[in-house]
C-alpha cells in the first residue's frame, strides 16, 4: 500500500481539529487506524510513541487524518499534560531541548518573556476555584522553567572547569541565570497577586454547607407555597398527576438534603468541620428533612389519600418483598446496635464504614420502593409503610453514628477548650 506523507502543518490543524470536536461533546465514531501514514519533521521520519514508549498510530475519520495528542507534542518539542479533573489537556513549551539537552541562556529568556506576557494578560476566573486552577496551571510551567535555569547554570559551571569557557564567560552566564531567578520570582508574585492571593468567592466548608443549605431551604419553601396553594383536581385521576407532579420534587429535594447530610459527616471526619460547625449545621439539615416529610404528608393528604379507598390494590408481591428485605435490614442494625454498644475505641472506623455501607443500602432501597410507587405498583398506605420503616432505620443508624463521634474523639468539649 502507498503511504500517505503529511505535513507537520496538516497535523497540527488535523490535531487542533480533534480538540474542538471534542469540546462539543462526547460521541462514538468508526475510525480507520492508519499504521501506513508517515509523520515527517524537517525531512526526518519521526516514531509516533505514547507515555511508556509502545508505538501509536494515526487514525482517519471523514477524510481527516488526526495524531495522538502525546506523540504530537513530542514530535513538535512541547510536555504534554492531562488532568483527568477538568478533561483538559495541557501543551506547554518544553524546558528542554527534544534530545534531552540544557537550554541556553537566549533560548530560557525567550520563554521567560512569553510567560511574563501569558501572566500579565491572564484574566482571572470568575471563582476562586478557577483561580486556583490557573495558579497551579501557572505555577507548573514557572516552576519547570526554573528548574531548566539551575541545570543550565550547573552546566555553565562544568563547562568552566572543564576548562571549556573562560572565567568571564562563566560569570556572564551566571549573571542572566541570577536575572532569571529575580523575573521568575516577580512572575510568581504577580501570579499570586491576580489568582490565589484573591480570595473573594472562596469558601471555607462551612460556609460552602451552609450557602447550600440556604439554598435548599429556599427550594423547599416554594416546595410548600405550592401544596399550600394547590387546589385539588375534582377527579381522582387527576389529583394523582397533581401528586406525582409536585411529589417528583419533594423526592428530588429529599435527596438532596440527605447528599448535604453524607456530606456534612465526611467533612467532619475529614478535619475540614468542627464539632461546634458541624451541630448546628447538622441540625437545619435534619430540620429541613422533616419539613420535606411534612410537605409530603400535606400534599397526600390534598390529594390521593382522601380518596384512597378507590386506589387499585396493586403491587401485594412487591409490597412483600420489600418488607421481606425491611426485616433483613432491621436484623443488621439491631446487630450492629450491640456491636456499637460494646465497641472499643480500635473498632471505631470499622463500625463506621458498616454503619455507611447499610445506609447507603437503605437509601438505593428507599428509592426503589419510591420508583417502585411512582409507577403504581404500590398503593399510598403501601408506599408510606414501607417509607416509614425505612426512615425509622436511617434514624437508628445516624443515632448510631452520632454516639460512636461522641465517644472516640469528636467530643464538643475539645471545640470548647479551643477558644
Amino acid at each position: 500500500m502507498k503511504k500517505t506523507k503529511l505535513s507537520i502543518a496538516a497535523v497540527s490543524v488535523a490535531g487542533l481539529l480533534a480538540l474542538g470536536a471534542a469540546a462539543a461533546g462526547v460521541h462514538t465514531i468508526t475510525a480507520e487506524l492508519r499504521p501506513d501514514v508517515t509523520v515527517k519533521v524537517n525531512g526526518k521520519t519521526q516514531a509516533m510513541l505514547d507515555k511508556n514508549g509502545d508505538v501509536v498510530y494515526p487514525i482517519q475519520y471523514n477524510g481527516t487524518t488526526y495524531l495522538p495528542v502525546r506523540a504530537l507534542g513530542d514530535t513538535l518539542g512541547n510536555d504534554v499534560r492531562w488532568d483527568s479533573a477538568t478533561q483538559t489537556i495541557y501543551l506547554t513549551t518544553r524546558t528542554t531541548g527534544q534530545d534531552g539537552t540544557v537550554l541556553t541562556f537566549s533560548e530560557l529568556e525567550d520563554r521567560m518573556t512569553a510567560l511574563e506576557k501569558e501572566i500579565k494578560a491572564l484574566s482571572p476566573a470568575s471563582d476562586y476555584t478557577g483561580r486556583a486552577k490557573q495558579y497551579a496551571a501557572f505555577s507548573d510551567r514557572l516552576d519547570a522553567l526554573d528548574d531548566a535555569v539551575g541545570r543550565a547554570e550547573d552546566a555553565a559551571l562544568q563547562d568552566y572547569r572543564d576548562g571549556k569557557i573562560s572565567y568571564d564567560e562563566y560569570a556572564k552566564r551566571r549573571d542572566r541565570a541570577d536575572r532569571l531567578d529575580t523575573r521568575l520570582d516577580e512572575a510568581f508574585a504577580t501570579l499570586e497577586k491576580k489568582t490565589i492571593a484573591n480570595e473573594s468567592g472562596y469558601q471555607t466548608a462551612a460556609q460552602q454547607a451552609a450557602a447550600e443549605l440556604d439554598t435548599l431551604e429556599s427550594k423547599i419553601k416554594a416546595a410548600e407555597r405550592k401544596i399550600a396553594d394547590l387546589k385539588p383536581a375534582s377527579t381522582y385521576d387527576g389529583r394523582v398527576k397533581q401528586y406525582r407532579e409536585l411529589d417528583a420534587e419533594l423526592a428530588a429535594l429529599s435527596d438532596s438534603v440527605r447528599t448535604q447530610s453524607r456530606a456534612l459527616n465526611d467533612n467532619l471526619r475529614g478535619g475540614l468541620l468542627t464539632y461546634r460547625e458541624y451541630n448546628p449545621l447538622n441540625e437545619r439539615a435534619g430540620k429541613l428533612d422533616v419539613r420535606l416529610k411534612d410537605a409530603r404528608a400535606t400534599l397526600e393528604r390534598k390529594t390521593i389519600s382522601k380518596d384512597e379507598a378507590q386506589e387499585p390494590q396493586a403491587g401485594g408481591q412487591q409490597y412483600a418483598d420489600y418488607a421481606a428485605l425491611l426485616d433483613k435490614a432491621e436484623t443488621r442494625v439491631a446487630s450492629l446496635e450491640k456491636e456499637v454498644k460494646g465497641a472499643q475505641g480500635s473498632a471505631y472506623r470499622a463500625l463506621l464504614s458498616k454503619i455507611d455501607a447499610l445506609d447507603d443500602e437503605l437509601d438505593a432501597l428507599d428509592d426503589a420502593i419510591e420508583r417502585s410507587y411512582r409507577a403504581g405498583k404500590l398503593t399510598a398506605a403501601q408506599y408510606r409503610t414501607l417509607d416509614q420503616r425505612a426512615d425509622g432505620l436511617e434514624d437508628r443508624l445516624e443515632h448510631m453514628e452520632d454516639r460512636l463521634d461522641s465517644w472516640y474523639g469528636h467530643d464538643d468539649d475539645d471545640d470548647d477548650d479551643d477558644d
